[in-house]
């Protein structure tokens, strides 16, 4: 079956996934796809690698695998893209490296990865790990804070309690805190943190006046303006054993059946229900184990579908303890670590295993940290990669959330421009793109579109451009980065424009800029990162990995042509002497001032006009320049002499003639064509234990990753030994199952001492 067919049928087969959305009349592709992201840890200096292992999954009730390439990303602190990978994905998961760049500056970055089918949907829908970055060469930025800026701001929550957040400049200088409502003194204190936030457990009534007094250390005061209650419903949550129990108070609505509606973000599953509302009140259960835990998008509708309420509630999850994997947690220098993981349930694989310097990936504080403020999409991986539970957890989160109810609302029913549904990549890696008529902008439809891999790997592709003009094009076997030469036949009537997406999704991920300010406790860990960091560049500078390599050395036509070497003949004197009198099956003769070429195919005697012409495997229609080269100038010519079945389409015979010089003998190429630096796939690669490097020969090992290495079930894990670094310091294993979501199921402090402490 031929690509073309394959994805015809693939298309038929995405309209019928094609279903209500959650909020809107219109219909749209239900996101079936689930990619899981996890990397060896979450805090890096600049110049330092990024290991990470995704997994990619699809509903159990559905046998459509519509991806095998995945898309990684790194944003900055400005949140664009500095280093990008496509992978392909091998049995349902993906595993490589990023390198940050030396000169990447201080702040927190965002790593992404998701598949093309994933793009027709909005960006927070796609797979996203924040990281936090230290430049030691460079200093923080100096914090401007707007003259205009609030430095209180507050926020009404889901239960009818008040939220609070006071800015940057004062968050570490709080003495006491205090809230007035309606002019009157609230004798509760409230609850505050020191990453900024607070709340007060007072119910303020719908048409309350409230405003908040702060008292610093300085003894200066802090005021916030005047807040007027206009949180039209209340809704207070209960768990029940395995149930949510959701109670909504005071929906202004005469009584009647109501629509509710729960969207986990996390796992992007809708879930809805019929509630009767009887005087202003309304109930709800949900299983937990089927809504799953994370933050939820809570929507009321009428009978109209018409939403009267929307807000947001965390659905929090077990308390789970990860398992303790080693009994001796001392150790010495370069000392062997058997690490026994036997018990290990294999409904935990895929499992990810990372020993790195301790605290570069979880932390033990019980204050989250301030971009969760601006960005609470992100809470359920910090939450869960960090193993945090508890009441003053669950506070810190219905804080944040109240606090970014405005923008995760806004960010949530974002419409993002698109001009199509961007097709899957079923087989590979593919090149997609469009066709326009460059004058009018409007889409060449039934156009062929002639697809020229230039370099070592060369390809030839070709397609056809649809009724929108777009156009999709396999990338078989190519890794890295690829000169591309794309153009169609010229004509007087076209003004062919070809437009290539780069296959990464244009849109950045939601990010609302938070100030980066370490903790002065990070100190001696970062300093400790750059001694070990400096170390290791100084002894071992050409750390090399093992990479699979999968390059095929095919001819774009395979063995079919019949090929030419004009070093074989006698030099003739004009490219018209050469094809008349060397090359079989090929004449050159001239029409209405113009040359053509004419293929005859001996078998059946037929002749045929306007062959495909390629030089240098790219297409070329100018044959009266062709013919103004030098014989010298050609290496040799292929030629296919009887109609070839090229996919699903055909040509008269083909010409191809290979220059000397692999440039294209100085011709002029045709103005329809463009000429794209394409990125494909990369090559595997996989993380090499110090231990086993061949050129380690008594050099340190002093690493901020001492192991980092990608399990996808319980067979492929025999034995794990890990060698220890000679760094004398704090160190953590961590077993990281990327089953329905990353959580850490396994967790090991080791200390490095030193070896005459043991004596």
């Amino acid at each position: 079956m031929s690509t073309l067919i394959k994805y015809s049928i693939l298309y038929l087969l995405l309209i019928f996934l094609l279903q209500e959305s959650a909020f809107s009349q219109d219909s749209e592709l239900k996101n079936i796809e689930q990619v899981t992201l996890v990397t060896d840890r979450n805090l890096y200096l600049s110049g330092e690698s990024i290991w990470f292992s995704a997994t990619y999954e699809i509903p159990s009730d559905t046998s459509l695998i519509l991806s095998k390439v995945l898309y990684v990303e790194l944003f900055g602190v400005d949140n664009k893209v500095i280093v990008s990978q496509k992978l392909i994905i091998k049995e349902g998961a993906a595993s490589g490296k990023l390198i940050i760049p030396e000169q990447a500056i201080t702040g927190y970055y965002k790593l992404r990865a998701y598949t093309r089918f994933q793009e027709n949907f909005a960006p927070w829908q796609l797979s996203s790990v924040i990281l936090s970055v230290i430049n030691p060469f460079h200093p923080l930025p100096a914090i401007s804070l707007s003259q205009n800026k609030e430095p209180i701001s507050i926020a009404s929550m889901a239960n009818g309690n008040i939220a609070f957040r006071i800015d940057e400049s004062n968050s570490n200088q709080v003495k006491s805190v205090e809230l007035f409502v309606n002019d009157l003194q609230i004798s509760d204190k409230g609850k505050y943190y020191s990453n900024g936030i607070g709340r007060f457990n007072h119910i303020v009534n719908k048409g309350d006046k409230f405003n908040m007094l702060v008292l610093l250390n300085s003894g200066d005061t802090l005021k916030s303006r005047t807040f007027s209650q206009t949180l039209p419903v209340e809704l207070n949550t209960t768990y029940i054993s395995n149930e949510l129990e959701l109670d909504f108070v005071n929906i202004l609505y005469p009584n009647q059946e109501l629509q509710l509606s729960l969207l986990n973000l996390t796992s992007r599953q809708f879930y809805s229900q019929k509630v009767n509302l009887i005087d202003g009140h309304a109930l709800a259960r949900f299983q937990i184990n089927k809504i799953g835990n994370g933050l939820h998008l809570v929507s009321i509708s009428n009978s109209k579908d018409s939403i009267i309420f929307e807000t947001f509630c965390y659905v929090e999850q077990k308390n789970e303890n990860a398992e303790v994997i080693l009994t001796d947690s001392l150790v010495t220098p370069n000392q062997t670590i058997s690490i026994d993981i036997k018990e290990v349930n294999p409904d935990n694989f895929p499992l990810a295993v990372s020993f790195v310097l301790k605290g570069t990936h979880s932390t033990e504080s019980q204050l989250l940290p301030k971009y969760l403020i601006n960005n609470p999409l992100y809470i359920y991986d910090y939450v869960t990669n960090n193993l945090l539970t508890g009441n003053d957890i669950s506070n810190q989160i219905d804080i944040i959330v109240a606090l970014s109810h405005n923008n995760l609302v806004h960010t949530i029913h974002k419409q993002y421009p698109k001009s199509g549904m961007i097709v899957p990549e079923i087989n590979g890696l593919t090149l997609q793109g469009i066709l326009l008529d460059s004058v009018t902008q409007q889409p060449m439809q039934n156009e062929l579109i002639y697809c020229s891999v230039l370099g070592k790997q060369n390809q030839f592709h070709v397609a056809s451009s649809s009724v929108d003009g777009s156009f999709m094009i396999p990338l078989n076997f190519l890794s890295n980065q690829h000169d591309i030469y794309l153009g169609i036949d010229i004509t007087k009537e076209k003004r062919p424009e070809i437009k290539v997406a780069s296959g990464f999704c244009p849109i950045p991920p939601p990010w609302v800029t938070s100030l980066f300010i370490p903790d002065s406790t990070t100190k001696g860990l970062i300093t400790n990162m750059y001694m070990n960091y400096q170390v290791n560049k100084l002894f071992n500078p050409t750390r090399q990995q093992i990479q699979e390599n999968s390059v095929s050395n095919r001819p774009a036509f395979g063995n079919n042509l019949e090929q030419i070497i004009l070093n074989d003949y006698i030099q003739m004197s004009s490219m018209i002497e050469i094809f008349n009198e060397l090359v079989p099956s090929v004449k050159v003769r001239k029409k209405d001032e113009h040359f053509e070429f004419v293929v005859s195919d001996n078998y059946i005697n037929l002749r045929y006009n306007n062959p495909l012409v390629l030089v240098d495997h790219i297409l070329y229609n100018n044959i009266d320049r062709l013919m103004q080269l030098q014989p010298t100038e050609i290496e040799k010519i292929d030629v296919a002499s009887q109609v070839y079945a090229y996919g699903n389409h055909f040509f008269n015979g083909i010409i191809n003639i290979t220059t000397n010089t692999g440039n294209f003998a100085g011709l002029p190429l045709s103005n329809g064509g463009v000429f794209v630096e394409y990125e494909t796939a990369e090559q595997d690669i996989k993380f090499v234990p110090f231990s086993l490097l061949s050129n380690n020969s008594r050099k340190p090992n002093f690493a901020n990753t001492v192991y980092w290495d990608f399990y996808k079930n319980k067979n492929d894990l025999k034995e794990l030994t890990i060698t220890a670094p000679a760094g004398v310091a704090e160190y953590e294993i961590l077993l990281i199952s990327l089953k329905n979501k990353s959580k850490i199921i396994g967790k090991q402090t080791i200390r490095v001492i030193p070896s005459e402490l043991t004596n």
